[in-house]
């Protein structure tokens, strides 16, 4: 069943024909480094990380080019946001989702993300009445900052952790409500 359409996509529950992307997008190296993810090797840690967004992830999604019918990205929804974003003053109290998001390589830098999140992001204040919609990434993943800078998203915190001995900056952005920022405004 389809949940989103735009001109060119299609967002749709992940199946299991999807695999073929998702195989090769779990074992992509670079998105392991943009994403901070363990690297999977085999094919067993393959089909465990694909079973997770299959079956544990309530709201996980495909991004189909609706030209070829190929499965070209992945975006999940999250109704349970990270509780440094539910308290922060600007959002506390209000409802919000969490969004995920990745691309396959050679469809990157095409207009894809951007189109298919501009829809998403209309459905979820239309529809679902949210206050607010939280995203993060990495401070070094420039791809991703450029993306939330142009879809309207603002600095909302960062938090600074170590893994492996290595320090790395996560940046949480936040996109209001337009129609909350215009009665502000």
């Amino acid at each position: 069943m389809v949940y989103l359409e735009t001109e060119r996509l299609l967002l749709r529950k992940v199946s299991r024909e999807d695999y073929p992307y998702f195989r090769e997008y779990i074992m992509d190296k670079e998105m392991d480094r943009l994403m901070l993810r363990s690297p999977s090797e085999t094919e067993e840690e393959v089909q465990k990380m694909f079973e997770w967004f299959l079956y544990k992830e309530k709201y996980a999604y495909a991004i189909l080019q609706k030209e070829s019918g190929d499965t070209i990205g992945n975006l999940t929804v999250y109704e349970t946001l990270p509780s440094v974003v539910t308290e922060h003053p600007q959002t506390k109290g209000k409802e919000g989702r969490a969004l995920s998001f990745a691309i396959g390589r050679k469809w990157q830098r095409k207009g894809y993300m951007t189109e298919v999140l501009k829809a998403l992001i209309v459905k979820l204040f239309n529809e679902e009445k949210v206050d607010y919609i939280n995203s993060g990434f990495l401070s070094f993943n420039e791809p991703s900052k450029c993306l939330h800078e142009k879809l309207g998203f603002g600095y909302l915190l960062q938090e600074t952790f170590e893994l492996d001995g290595v320090l790395y900056t996560g940046v949480e952005t936040i996109l209001r409500n337009h129609t909350e920022s215009v009665m502000q405004a």
